[in-house]
């Protein structure tokens, strides 16, 4: 069991344990109380042998230590935990064996280490000059890691030996009265111009602050910092550009347990707020550190970690920073799920600030945006994510520079305004799914939108899917709901096929099925909304036609890696999935005239090439009629790499016949009929030989976990589960055995008569 949780310099006891359990178990953890998250610490840690690492720590009080260390106790003998600190004093309190100090690094392995960032290709011996300079500037940086990975980074982005010179040469490194490693204001010194204000913006972040790459490049455009280049390239690709050339010159790193996220290194963050900390304001938490706090005279851009109660007093520094950009309140590391801002705030300060490039007030637990919110005539990022508005001002229609819009999580939205089609400026529009009855009219008119998430269609014209037509640009993911409303004329103008940086689409009727359903037409309409082959991710739910056309399957959708069908209760047939080279994740749900599982889903060409050639889970749920599962007689060409397999709520499936070789957690649940693993069918000579592990009587030669649960007609288990490690089984009452399982770890065994003969374990 390993965790690792980053302290810092607040060493507070509760996020610390909250961070220790998500990263030993891997999930999100809600408690918010100290009592409980010590238990379940407790829990995850018991019996087993652990490592926890505690990294950057500052704490000198022996108190704190000791309530965070109860849970440690429970451990088994080799346990151990590594703190990481830089004062020898917390080493001391901490420590239970000697302190193990850090050397700095050999002046071979410093070079060592800068060579392999400065030459990624591993040609230094391609550069003898650049070698002899090189090996002088690791010299100056003194065995300290970081230092020589900040100049690998500034060193190979000019494999020139002037280059390398002035840097060897510089006088910064003389200069040590900003307490600012030389280094690191060398790296940051040689930035181009358009990535200094970049990096700098980042010491609005607290030490230690998670970010999305996404969402850093969204305040970049908002600033201004990222400019339209000439040729086709999107200014989001810029902005992503110019984060990838600070994360290569180690301004950034990625989090270890979440390779989404990027925070940035202490010595790192020091540098940037001494770089912008003029012009940047950081607001704490508490209100004494706030009535003490020297607010800079040129700051433009405030940040602050929101609170559970944001008075208006919070806010009294910036009062009269009538020239403020930015007002970005941040997550508390232990967040709290009620935060509340003063309607003096909302009503009085922020009108005031015209400047406002940047407003956020996401979290906040507000029921209404102000109409004043016009007067913010420079706003170009808005996020109102996840407050309980019921409904956007018609006033936001006239915020013309507006780029960026967020409403995640506003499940109390209703309405948005009518006008919405005067932002003609507008590039990211991100909603998900809440009460939204329709959407404003002419979105089309929106042609630089990039994102568009969530799109309900309209009765007659009123937000037609025609609106698509003219939006060339949009990537990502889309979902569009009510397409029992939709046209075939209207689907055929959305033009979908021609969107080629559109990754997931989601498809949605209506989920109530009447005699007002036109099957027919719904084939038409899904037939015209063929995506661009660039498609990775598909769901389609409640569409009413009796078959799905042939572009579902077709393999020229190479990058289709998910599919998922839900509530297709008309469908009597699956497309043949089968063919599509890519696709690792297949979900079939609620199809209730589903009777047979054919031939079909495996396609033409199953025999040439194999059928499901990449498949690694495989759903099926809510399949009332589903009666059999057919397979061919040289059905080892498929399934090879397929590892999870979930069957639940089939209530008329038998069985089905099957070799898997490579499956390794298989799921049975609430298939009342399901009765036998049928024993699979002789193998063409010569074929056993490559299937690893396999043998004529085994269907699942690596399966690792079985659950059988409510299936009280199943009379017999597969014959041979030579890997099996975790077994449950309930409600199986007419099971009579078991096969030889000589390495199984775990069993369950519940509700299943007195029938049972316990044979080996």
């Amino acid at each position: 069991m390993k965790a690792w949780a980053c302290v810092s310099d607040e060493f507070d006891v509760m996020r610390i344990t909250k961070t220790l359990v998500e990263s030993a178990t891997k999930k999100t953890c809600d408690l918010n109380n100290l009592e409980l998250l010590q238990e379940k610490l407790v829990e995850n840690l018991k019996k087993k042998k652990f490592l926890l690492v505690l990294d950057d720590v500052w704490n000198e009080k022996p108190g704190l230590w000791e309530v965070l260390q109860v849970p440690f106790g429970v451990g088994a003998p080799g346990s151990c935990v590594i703190v990481t600190t830089r004062n020898e004093s917390v080493a001391s309190m901490m420590g239970t064996i000697p302190i193990y100090r850090l050397r700095e690094l050999s002046k071979d392995d410093s070079w060592s280490l800068l060579e392999n960032v400065a030459f990624p290709n591993k040609d230094a011996h391609a550069y003898p000059g650049l070698k002899i300079i090189g090996e002088e500037i690791a010299k100056k940086c003194k065995g300290l890691p970081l230092a020589a990975k900040a100049l690998g980074g500034l060193l190979r982005s000019k494999l020139d030996e002037d280059h390398w010179n002035d840097i060897l040469h510089s006088n910064m490194w003389d200069n040590l009265n900003s307490g600012i490693l030389p280094s690191l204001r060398l790296s940051y010194h040689y930035l181009p111009a358009r990535l200094k204000q970049c990096f700098a913006y980042c010491s609005m972040f607290p030490k230690d602050y998670e970010f999305d790459v996404e969402k850093l490049v969204f305040l970049w455009m908002a600033e201004g910092f990222v400019q339209e280049t000439e040729g086709n390239k999107k200014i989001e690709d810029v902005g992503r550009n110019y984060f990838d050339d600070l994360l290569s010159r180690s301004f950034f790193q990625q989090c270890s347990d979440d390779e989404s996220r990027f925070l940035i290194h202490d010595l790192i963050h020091d540098l940037a707020q001494y770089v912008f900390g003029k012009i940047c304001l950081r607001l704490e938490d508490h209100i004494d550190v706030v009535k003490k706090h020297n607010v800079p005279v040129k700051a433009r851009h405030l940040s602050y970690i929101r609170g559970p109660n944001d008075t208006f007093f919070k806010f009294e520094p910036i009062s009269d920073m009538k020239c403020l950009r930015t007002f970005l309140p941040l997550d508390q590391p232990l967040g709290f799920n009620f935060y509340c801002i003063s309607g003096k705030v909302l009503g009085e300060l922020l009108p005031e600030l015209r400047f406002l490039r940047v407003l956020s007030l996401s979290g906040y637990q507000i029921n209404e945006v102000p109409d004043t919110i016009s007067n913010l005539r420079h706003l170009r990022y808005l996020d109102l994510s996840y407050t309980s508005i019921k409904e956007l001002p018609e006033s936001v229609s006239n915020l013309y520079n507006l780029q960026t819009l967020l409403l995640l999580g506003c499940h109390d939205l209703a309405k948005l305004p009518k006008d919405m089609g005067n932002l003609l400026k507008l590039r990211h529009l991100i909603i998900d799914q809440s009460c939204l009855e329709k959407m404003p009219s002419r979105i089309g008119r929106l042609i630089y939108l990039q994102t568009l998430s969530y799109f309900i269609v309209g009765e007659g014209s009123e937000s037609s899917i025609g609106e698509f037509k003219d939006l060339r640009h949009l990537r990502g993911s889309l979902s569009i709901s009510g397409l029992q409303k939709s046209k075939t004329k209207e689907a055929i103008d959305a033009n979908l096929e021609v969107k080629q940086h559109l990754e997931e689409l989601s498809l949605e009727w209506t989920s109530r099925f009447d005699d007002g359903r036109k099957g027919k037409t719904e084939e038409e309409v899904l037939d015209a909304l063929q995506p661009h082959i660039n498609l990775r991710k598909l769901t389609i739910k409640d569409y009413g036609g009796k078959e799905f056309p042939s572009w579902v399957c077709d393999p020229s959708f190479e990058k289709m890696t998910h599919v998922h069908l839900y509530g297709c209760k008309k469908c009597e047939a699956l497309p043949s999935f089968g063919q599509l080279p890519s696709l690792k994740d297949l979900i079939i749900e609620g199809m209730d005239s589903l009777e047979v599982v054919g031939f079909e889903i495996f396609g033409d060409e199953y025999l040439q090439s194999g059928y499901f050639p990449s498949l690694e889970t495989l759903k099926f749920e809510n399949l009332k009629e589903w009666k059999e599962w057919l397979s061919f007689e040289d059905e080892v060409k498929g399934f090879r790499k397929l590892c999870e397999l979930t069957i639940i709520r089939c209530p008329k499936l038998k069985g089905f016949s099957f070799i898997f070789p490579s499956l390794k957690k298989l799921r049975v649940k609430s298939c009342e009929e399901f009765s036998t693993f049928s024993k699979p069918p002789s193998i063409p000579e010569g074929t056993s030989g490559s299937l690893p592990g396999y043998s004529e009587a085994i269907n699942f030669p690596q399966l690792h976990m079985l659950i059988l649960v409510g299936c009280p007609n199943l009379n017999e288990l597969p014959t041979s589960l030579l890997s099996l490690q975790v077994l449950e089984i309930d409600g199986c009452n007419k099971l009579a055995g078991f096969p030889m399982l000589s390495q199984l770890r775990n069993f369950v065994l519940m509700d299943c008569g007195c029938g049972v003969a316990w044979v080996s374990c």
